[in-house]
């Protein structure tokens, strides 16, 4: 009998000898949702309460022409000086533009369209061309579309090198590490459930050209993800339609010790079927894989 048939839940939980339970399912998912939206919201909130998020980031962005932009240099920028000034020279890098100006009165200075987050190996990193370049994989889009759309717009933005260049020296590391702080808060409240992991995998083409395989297990009841797996063809000895065994079986390692399983639901494979039964009664990391 699948145990999602069951209403009951069974789970008893007792805490400073007070003994709570058995829950319904209901119960049970009310309490965990409630639980992991909590950690989820303390997450979120902690890096918008930092001064840098403020002072960089949560700003208002508009698009302005140029030209409108250099008429604003047309008096001197220093205070208690009204003297006529005019544009030496500008440049747009990276999506920032950089004017440098000079007064008759001998005043003379840059200014730049971005706050400087810092300076790496004598060159800035400016907060508008980080949030240019993040949105982009962040958000599942496609570089080359997104140039093209800017370019079309007559806008200026970051070069192919520069946004690989920020993707893989901030963008994927931050990526990484939320998602593995993500992950520890979701085993902590789910450590001691008896869980239904629905899992799948999913190729970065069709047929059997794929050269990266995604593996994810969700909690059947409350629709979150418990763990991922990306592999690689190369793990697998290049065939592709094995990295879908591959990845469930890393997570499955994984797991063992660490959180309960009660069912693995997936499609009808019959590789993944094996998988399994092969994996029961074996030891893992000192304990005895069940499902």
């Amino acid at each position: 009998m699948d145990i999602s048939d069951i209403q009951g839940c069974g789970s008893i939980e007792v805490v400073g000898g007070v003994q709570y339970g058995p829950e319904t399912r209901e119960e049970w998912r009310t309490r965990l949702t409630a639980e992991l939206n909590e950690k989820f919201e303390n997450m979120n909130s902690c890096g918008k309460q930092s001064d840098e998020h403020k002072n960089y980031f949560c700003q208002d962005r508009v698009v302005v022409d140029v030209n409108i932009l250099l008429g604003m240099f047309a008096k001197c920028q220093v205070n208690l000086c009204a003297a006529k000034a005019e544009v030496k020279s500008w440049q747009i890098k990276a999506g920032v533009i950089d004017i440098q100006w000079a007064c008759v009165d001998g005043h003379t200075d840059h200014w730049i369209s971005s706050h400087i987050l810092c300076e790496k190996r004598g060159q800035k990193v400016f907060a508008n061309t980080l949030l240019m370049a993040s949105p982009i994989l962040i958000t599942g889009n496609n570089f080359e579309k997104v140039y093209d759309l800017f370019k079309f717009l007559g806008i200026g933005f970051l070069s192919s090198s520069t946004f690989h260049r920020i993707q893989r020296n901030y963008i994927v590391p931050e990526v990484l590490s939320t998602w593995e702080e993500m992950k520890r808060e979701i085993w902590l409240v789910l450590g001691k459930e008896t869980l239904i992991l629905c899992g799948d995998g999913r190729s970065d083409s069709p047929g059997h050209s794929a050269k990266y395989g995604t593996y994810i297990l969700l909690e059947q009841f409350l629709d979150v993800i418990v763990d991922l797996e990306i592999i690689d063809k190369r793990e697998t000895g290049g065939v592709s339609t094995n990295m879908e065994v591959a990845g469930l079986r890393k997570l499955l390692e994984r797991m063992v010790g660490k959180l309960v399983l009660s069912e693995i639901v997936t499609d009808a494979s019959t590789s993944i079927m094996a998988l399994v039964r092969r994996m029961k009664g074996t030891y893992i990391n000192n304990k005895v894989f069940t499902v």
